[in-house]
């Protein structure tokens, strides 16, 4: 046990506690937050819920006031309603969510799709954001996606799309063991959560129309990296990533030079999930030394 292990292995892991909050006249949208302290708030990938971040969430909340995100509901009477797909529209539902529970300024920690939808936030809503830590984020450069993108974009992975959660449970296993680096870090909870998600109504409606605007999002991205030069950012990657091969870390490293690269060897696209005790880690490490950062940058402005 190292140092920062030691220092928090004792704190109490406060619960997850469920909200919710209207952002605009007939979309609300739903959370879990737990802890107090510094904001940071989680963004899950294209898939899943806030509640994917389980193996995380309390471990952070040790320390910090963290919120995550669900972000496929925007909804009335538990109904995901037809939403903008657009990635900008994600970014300011995600501003007024901030502003109704009051996070001034945080950290934003966003996985795969979510860590796309930060990078836009981060450019748009500068001073709202401390830092930025991205897991596999796909950008235009996600070449390896490419013919993924073009089939569930077709008639038949639209009507399939439609389909997936009836399909027989060994199939949906084999789609999410191609998430993880070594099949046997996967588990029946974390199959059942993805599940449980794309069951809601409209979720896969909702899915399948951020895959239409695909180009036009991640062409968003690859703007939004251009304004992020003097941002705070961590990127984390599993070496065994099949979803967005590690390669791309270093791609995107050249758009964001001051950006520290952790790679986690024999772990997948769901990091966070395979991993989570060296994914905790990395958090505490990156969220301590900025968190630090931001209360002396603060202080010497106010003494100025």
């Amino acid at each position: 046990m190292n140092l920062l292990e030691w220092m928090t292995s004792a704190l109490p892991e406060p619960a997850a506690q469920p909200a919710q909050t209207e952002v605009s006249p007939g979309c609300t949208m739903r959370y879990l937050e737990a802890g107090a302290g510094y904001p940071v708030v989680l963004l899950h990938g294209l898939l899943g819920a806030a509640d994917i971040w389980r193996r995380n969430l309390p471990t952070l909340a040790r320390e910090y006031r963290v919120i995550a995100v669900d972000q496929l509901t925007c909804e009335r009477h538990g109904w995901v309603n037809e939403q903008d797909a657009d990635i900008a529209t994600s970014a300011e539902r995600l501003l007024q969510l901030f502003n109704r529970i009051g996070i001034e300024r945080c950290h934003l920690i966003g996985h795969s799709y979510g860590g796309s939808v930060a990078v836009v936030f981060a450019a748009k809503y500068p001073e709202r954001v401390a830092s930025l830590v991205l897991l596999a984020p796909p950008t235009a450069a996600a070449t390896s996606l490419l013919p993924l993108i073009r089939f569930w974009n077709s008639p038949l992975g639209r009507w399939f799309g439609h389909r997936v959660t009836e399909l027989p449970r060994r199939l949906q296993e084999l789609a999410l063991l191609r998430m993880y680096g070594e099949r046997g870090h996967a588990d029946e909870r974390t199959l059942d959560l993805y599940l449980r998600a794309l069951r809601r109504p409209g979720a896969v409606m909702h899915i399948l129309s951020i895959i239409q605007l695909w180009h036009h999002n991640m062409n968003a991205v690859d703007e939004a990296l251009a304004a992020l030069p003097e941002q705070r950012v961590l990127l984390l990657w599993g070496d065994r990533d099949r979803t967005a091969p590690v390669h791309l870390s270093e791609r995107l490293r050249q758009r964001l030079p001051q950006a520290e690269l952790q790679v986690i060897t024999g772990a997948g696209h769901l990091i966070f999930e395979e991993a989570p005790h060296e994914a905790n880690l990395l958090f505490a490490d990156w969220l301590r030394r900025n968190t630090m950062t931001h209360r002396v940058t603060a202080h010497k402005s106010e003494v100025a």
